[in-house]
């Protein structure tokens, strides 16, 4: 019988920087059957597009991969767009100042290049890391200040070039547990700065397939807009241990912070972490109702 496959998309990004590398971008995507199963540990073929302009717009970069990705047990599969092997265009030479940009997939679940998935989606934010190459060169800068309001938030930290950072919400969003009531390893290990949004794309898309009603600390962040100076943000996500940590050095100057917060890493499937100002980084279990504020990337 021929099977017909679904694909529940979240694209993600953890971008990183080497001297003589391109740069990268994850991409991850949950595969479901025509069942609503999830389509566990099996290759599966995909090629990625960036196109400029609109979801029809002209390629600037495609890529496809060898070997092929593979699904994990939660149905999840991982690729690294630029790491991939070219089809047309550099990935290294993508103006991302000159957007907007969106990212067209196309996967075959049986592993092949008959493409029977089709999926675009926007980037609705810049890849930082990547766009700082260019925005740093930018004379005249206005300099940002850790405590200052911004992009509807609180700056809590910010790079080296002094333009780009995290921002935490200005309260809390809510007490609330881990999960949703299902205990299970999820697997976000994720600790480290911009970590969170890679973290809380994959707990929302794994605990919502459970077809568990009820809210939980990474959707409440994920759900999370402030609309600010006629823009609405959408992109808050649940920190990452480490990007607490970073919280931590700034909270005096924040304020108005209660004693600890969940984050959106992973110990096991019974245990997540959480940041307590006066003891650091512990782990608690995942039904303990603890404190959630969303931070975001500019």
């Amino acid at each position: 019988m021929k099977r017909v496959f679904t694909i529940l998309a979240t694209l993600v990004f953890t971008v990183s920087l080497w001297a003589q590398s391109p740069a990268k971008m994850s991409y991850q995507a949950v595969i479901r059957n025509s069942t609503n199963q999830l389509v566990v540990s099996h290759q599966v073929g995909m090629k990625i597009s960036i196109l400029q302009g609109t979801s029809t717009g002209n390629s600037v970069y495609t890529e496809i991969y060898n070997p092929n990705p593979e699904t994990n047990a939660n149905g999840l599969v991982s690729v690294e767009i630029g790491g991939g092997i070219p089809l047309s265009g550099t990935f290294a030479s993508i103006d991302w100042a000159n957007g907007p940009y969106f990212i067209k997939t196309e996967t075959d679940p049986t592993g092949g290049t008959t493409y029977s998935i089709t999926g675009t989606s926007q980037l609705l934010s810049v890849p930082y890391a990547l766009h700082a190459k260019t925005a740093e060169t930018i004379a005249g800068t206005t300099p940002l200040l850790i405590g200052q309001d911004y992009q509807g938030g609180i700056i809590f930290w910010l790079d080296a070039s002094g333009q780009h950072g995290l921002i935490i919400s200005a309260q809390d969003l809510a007490l609330i547990g881990w999960n949703n009531g299902i205990n299970k390893y999820i697997g976000t290990k994720g600790g480290g700065i911009y970590a969170g949004s890679m973290n809380t794309a994959i707990i929302v898309a794994t605990q919502m397939a459970d077809n568990v009603s009820g809210e939980f600390a990474a959707k409440v962040c994920a759900d999370y807009t402030n609309p600010t100076e006629g823009y609405v943000y959408g992109d808050w996500y649940l920190p990452s241990v480490y990007e607490l940590a970073l919280l931590s050095l700034s909270k005096d100057v924040i304020g108005g912070l209660a004693n600890s917060y969940w984050s959106s890493t992973e110990e096991s499937s019974t245990q997540a972490w959480y940041m307590d100002f006066d003891l650091g980084p512990t782990t608690a279990t995942k039904n303990t109702s603890k404190n959630v504020r969303a931070i975001r990337a500019f």
